[in-house]
């Protein structure tokens, strides 16, 4: 990453009014900076290569055309032969323009995309956006809407910062969505023609409904989440100092303003302890399953160490407790569908209050909402790895 974007975000950081210069920010804040320069990041490396690949084809058709109309103006078989593998070239190469210039195009609107949400990072009240925003869709083909709680139909686009709140449901048709939510530990891959919604949470936990579809989640173990962020951390800090090295800048730069630079420095050394990360990190994803209601089943589950959840108007199917895991949920919203466990332990509650563990390389079924015994699975539909 280039020192620039580093020191946007600690300018970000110490941007606050003097007397609130050390609030430092939120896990999800930081997981969507990092995430925006990623994709930053990743969209310039790739428009440079598709800009040169672009380059050579025009190369290749103009050398083919010359080819074709020199072999026009002779009748001999050389010149036939010449024209012949001319045009098959001048084919290849035309196609390829048309892939390249759709993939720039592509990646140009990605980076447009990580810049405007690197703007509204800066740009968000801090508190408001600790408060309200619970996750965001870090990517997406085809069609993805999001239905806001407040009844607002948002059409996500390389545009749009699709940032995600409490009560907001995400819903794919032709495509597919990545969500990213407890506090950026948790991605998740929607299928085409599925949808979640965003429940409330709390410091302990976060709560995900499927409404039905496929999705696929991956939750980093919290050392690997912790790691992550501190060594991001880390490089801001060894950036930013670097810069205030620098003779022109301190130059430029007031003592009070300079001073305060510091302090933002010292605020993320003490946010990437040890122990003030694991305490931050320390949450568990809830993901939901809920039906129409039937008479054997209550409105309501108790879940353990968990609190009440509901349905709203429908009844729960299934609880799962993740932490640390890799899991794929298939449902049809009507009490049917399975679950695979691909690494970790997933924690299964059933309306009855059972408690179960899922391991890695086991599933489960749900069938008109009964839930079967863990069995180990010899092969999954790994759908979510096949390219665009």
């Amino acid at each position: 990453m280039g020192m620039r974007l580093y020191i946007f975000l600690l300018v970000c950081i110490i941007s606050l009014p003097v007397p609130v210069y050390s609030q430092i920010p939120s896990n999800l804040w930081l997981s969507l900076y990092f995430e925006a320069i990623r994709i930053f990041d990743e969209s310039t490396q790739n428009i440079k290569e598709f800009e040169e690949q672009i380059r050579k084809n025009q190369q290749t058709i103009a050398k083919a055309q010359a080819i074709i109309i020199a072999a026009s103006k002779r009748t001999d078989q050389e010149a036939r032969e010449a024209e012949k593998i001319a045009r098959e070239s001048l084919a290849k190469a035309e196609g390829a323009l048309r892939r390249n210039q759709a993939a720039l195009v592509e990646w140009k609107q990605k980076r447009v995309m990580a810049q405007d949400l690197l703007a509204t990072l800066q740009n968000t009240n801090r508190s408001v956006f600790d408060t309200k925003v619970k996750g965001f869709i870090s990517d997406y083909s085809g069609r993805v809407e999001i239905f806001k709680a407040n009844g607002e139909k948002v059409y996500v686009d390389r545009m749009n910062t699709a940032l995600l709140e409490s009560g907001d449901r995400v819903m794919t048709y032709d495509g597919t969505a990545d969500v990213q939510f407890l506090d950026g530990r948790a991605n998740a891959k929607l299928a085409p023609y599925s949808e979640i919604r965003i429940e409330k949470d709390s410091p302990a936990e976060q709560v995900i409904e499927l409404v039905k579809g496929k999705v696929y989640t991956a939750v980093d173990k919290m050392e690997n989440f912790i790691n992550k962020i501190k060594t991001e951390g880390k490089r801001g800090i060894e950036a930013f100092e670097d810069y205030l090295k620098d003779e022109n800048i301190r130059k430029n730069v007031n003592r009070e303003v300079y001073e305060e630079y510091k302090r933002g420095i010292q605020a993320i050394g003490e946010y990437i302890k040890d122990k003030e990360l694991r305490e931050k990190v320390n949450k568990d994803l809830i993901v939901m399953l809920c039906s129409l209601p039937y008479p054997s089943n209550p409105s309501v589950i108790t879940l353990g160490k968990f609190p009440y959840y509901t349905c709203g108007s429908l009844i729960p199917v299934a609880v799962f407790g993740v932490r640390g895991t890799k899991f794929v949920l298939n449902y049809d919203g009507k009490g049917n569908g399975d679950l695979y466990v691909i690494e970790g332990i997933v924690e299964v509650t059933t309306p009855e209050g059972r408690t179960f563990s899922v391991n890695g390389g086991y599933k489960i079924t749900l069938e008109h909402s009964r839930i079967s015994e863990s069995t180990k699975y010899e092969h999954i539909d790994k759908w979510w790895e096949v390219k665009e």
